[in-house]
């Protein structure tokens, strides 16, 4: 299981993934606050009386079954075609979880706080796309290796 490099490019995905949780995914300043924006929710500094009511359980549940979803596909070494289909709805639910970020809710709280994102300082921003980068290498290496299964089955 561990020797193959699809396996490898899996795991650095699912880390990629739950290392996302703990970074901030963007940040807002504003003159009377300052604002972080996680997968969980939002931590707001220096609190004001402006109240920021933004939900974010659906990307919460996107996030975890993602992360879910590509730490199963890991473990089905020995049914190529079905790590394969479980590892494109990874990429899928991934491709989502980054437009929910910047197509719904980075609008809506630069709406809020009448600031712009600061997203390219965060280093959680990127997670998402390492995870998406090694799942797609994955699904090429483990394309590969269906291929030279089948060939050598061919010659036998």
């Amino acid at each position: 299981m561990i020797q193959r490099i699809q396996t490898l490019f899996l795991l650095f995905a699912f880390i990629a993934s739950v290392i996302t949780f703990f970074y901030p995914l963007a940040s807002f300043w504003t003159e009377h606050y300052n604002l972080f924006f996680y997968v969980s929710g939002i931590e707001k500094f220096h609190e004001s009386s402006n109240y920021i009511d933004v939900n974010t359980t659906p990307l919460l549940a996107l996030w975890g079954l993602m992360c879910i979803f590509t730490l199963v596909s890991v473990f089905l070494f020995k049914r190529r075609i079905l790590q394969v289909r479980i590892a494109r709805f990874a990429v899928f639910m991934d491709v989502i979880f980054m437009a929910m970020i910047f197509f719904y809710y980075i609008p809506q709280l630069e709406d809020a706080t009448n600031s712009t994102a600061q997203y390219l300082q965060e280093l959680g921003i990127y997670f998402p796309l390492v995870a998406l980068l090694f799942l797609i290498i994955a699904i090429k290496f483990i394309l590969r290796d269906e291929r030279l299964i089948r060939s050598a089955d061919r010659i036998r």
